[in-house]
């Protein structure tokens, strides 16, 4: 993957999916790593978001916030069910393809 990455200048944003129902995974530190060395923007997505109780919501988002330093608003919750949050995700990543990114 990194050997891919390298090789696209015109990469503009990555888009890092963390499950929302799991404590953080040490691959996707290593990845959000690689991206911030990299200087490559990223876009942190709490996916499955469906699936948690909703009570739960929000100190999650928290959690994973503080734990892998993403910015204010990061991770965005997603579900792929019900399309939450799908309108915002594709506007990240439009404006990312003119030039419009928060570098994290």
């Amino acid at each position: 993957v990194r050997n891919f990455l390298k090789e696209r200048p015109s990469l503009k944003l990555a888009l890092l999916l963390v499950d929302s129902r799991r404590n953080p995974q040490e691959s996707d530190g290593a990845m959000l790593e690689y991206f911030r060395v990299a200087q490559i923007p990223i876009l942190g997505i709490a996916t499955k978001i469906d699936k948690v109780p909703v009570k739960d919501v929000d100190d999650q988002l928290d959690q994973l916030q503080t734990y892998w330093g993403f910015p204010e608003g990061q991770p965005v919750p997603f579900s792929s069910v019900t399309g939450f949050n799908k309108r915002v995700i594709w506007k990240a990543i439009r404006d990312a393809c003119v030039g419009i990114v928060e570098q994290l």
